[in-house]
């Protein structure tokens, strides 16, 4: 029986060094490597399986890549992209090539708390990323997403001491690459919806359309009300189904439960909040609707596993 792997550490990645032509690592924020990989070259112990606590952004330029997230398989064919995250188990399964030509980025949890990321553009990536982490891109896209690897590296190389403005340099390249792969992933993502457009089954079309179309209401509901509702039966009601349909459609239809999309829509705002506003925990709790501090913090503390006022210090 293989043992369950522990969360993923900085150091757990030291073996991939040995298979990269280029390696820099910021502190305990993120580390970028360009991989210079063969077969039999060492990738066994450097690809082990992992949980992701963080994100992982894999670009794939050359050959082709097996792995598996959790008990899904995945192949990576090049040029191609995988984005991945939220406590997913990955493991390395071979790379199908005599040369593998990529780059691999991985934040740590905390490095990405500190990004302020538009939410609404984040949650609607999420939404139309539900098909697969895997993204095969254009020549472009992947020149493109590669320059950014690139400038991560050399601000790590450049910046070893992990200061303010180093660390600021990052954020916002993050931010920056986050953004491109959004746009990239909503790109594709209208692509994928043209081709189920011309289905010939049109009564299985049809019914796909509409059960879309209440994700899509209940996304836009989430994001004008999350800071005064958080019921499920409240979005049913606004969308005139019951709340048992709701969330039956979101499941199918995105793999998590609506008050899970809930959650994470206040969660993250309490987090911008908290970190940029310059607002008192107070003051975020009545921002966002909870009736006083101790049950705001008890609904953080529930989901992120830390107080607010720890998550402020952060």
């Amino acid at each position: 029986m293989t043992a369950t792997p522990n969360k993923m550490q900085m150091s757990d990645f030291d073996g991939i060094i040995d298979i990269s032509s280029k390696y820099s690592r910021m502190g305990d924020d993120y580390f970028v490597a360009k991989l210079n990989y063969t077969n039999g070259q060492g990738g066994d112990e450097a690809f082990k399986s992992h949980r992701i606590n963080g994100m992982l952004v894999a670009l794939n330029l050359k050959g082709t890549i097996s792995l598996e997230i959790n008990t899904d398989k995945f192949h990576l064919k090049s040029p191609s992209i995988i984005l991945t995250g939220g406590n997913n188990l990955i493991k390395l399964i071979e790379a199908e090539t005599k040369r593998l030509d990529s780059y691999l980025f991985y934040l740590s949890e905390t490095f990405i708390s500190g990004i302020n990321i538009d939410m609404n553009a984040l949650q609607q990536a999420h939404l139309n990323r539900r098909h697969s982490p895997v993204i095969e891109l254009t020549r472009d896209d992947a020149a493109l997403i590669a320059r950014y690897m690139e400038l991560l590296l050399e601000t790590a190389e450049a910046n070893p001491g992990s200061n303010l403005y180093s660390r600021s340099i990052a954020r916002s390249l993050t931010a920056a690459l986050v953004y491109q792969l959004m746009q990239i992933f909503d790109r594709k993502y209208t692509e994928i919806m043209a081709m189920d457009n011309n289905l010939d089954d049109h009564t299985q079309h049809h019914g796909a359309v509409r059960r879309t179309s209440y994700v899509r209401e209940f996304i836009k509901l989430i994001h004008a009300n999350f800071s005064r509702e958080r019921t499920v039966t409240f979005y049913a009601e606004r969308l005139c189904i019951s709340p048992k349909y709701l969330s039956s459609v979101v499941k199918e239809c995105t793999g998590r439960s609506p008050g899970e999309w809930i959650d994470e829509y206040v969660i993250l705002e309490a987090k911008n909040l908290l970190r940029f506003s310059g607002m008192s925990v107070q003051e975020v709790a009545y921002t966002l609707n909870f009736n006083s501090q101790s049950t705001f913090g008890k609904y953080f503390k529930n989901i992120t596993g830390m107080s607010p006022t720890q998550f402020q210090k952060s």
